[in-house]
């Protein structure tokens, strides 16, 4: 991946009473951690199941056992969770690397820290993919 592909280039809007239009360009790093979506996900080793049992099977005797309370039920069993059970969220996956990536990894990080640009730095990332 060239220079060039990962450099984004924006034409903000012109300065009043100017004819002139900021230029603005994001450069990339060659390697970009996938995305994934923000979801919150319960931690279950985490979690304190006693008081959860406790808890749940404490108040899940206040509702009656008819269709009309099911939705009772549910959020009851949702508020319980959140108490006991801890959640977190994950946005970025960076897969675990192998002990040749790990190394080319390495090379990399240290040859971008003191030529972010150069041809070396990116043929080390293009090995990276």
């Amino acid at each position: 991946m060239s220079l060039e592909d990962r450099c984004v280039r924006k034409v903000y809007k012109p300065i009043p009473k100017t004819q002139h239009r900021p230029v603005g360009i994001s450069v990339y790093s060659a390697i970009k951690a996938p995305k994934i979506p923000f979801k919150r996900r319960f931690n279950f080793k985490k979690a304190n199941w006693e008081k959860y049992t406790d808890e749940l099977e404490t108040q899940v005797k206040n509702i009656v056992p008819i269709p009309k309370n099911y939705d009772a039920f549910i959020k009851l069993v949702k508020r319980t969770s959140c108490k006991h059970i801890p959640r977190g969220c994950q946005q970025h996956y960076i897969s675990g690397l192998n002990d040749e990536a790990k190394d080319i990894m390495t090379k990399y990080t240290e040859e971008y820290s003191k030529e972010p640009f150069s041809e070396v730095t990116a043929e080390i990332g293009e090995r990276l993919r």
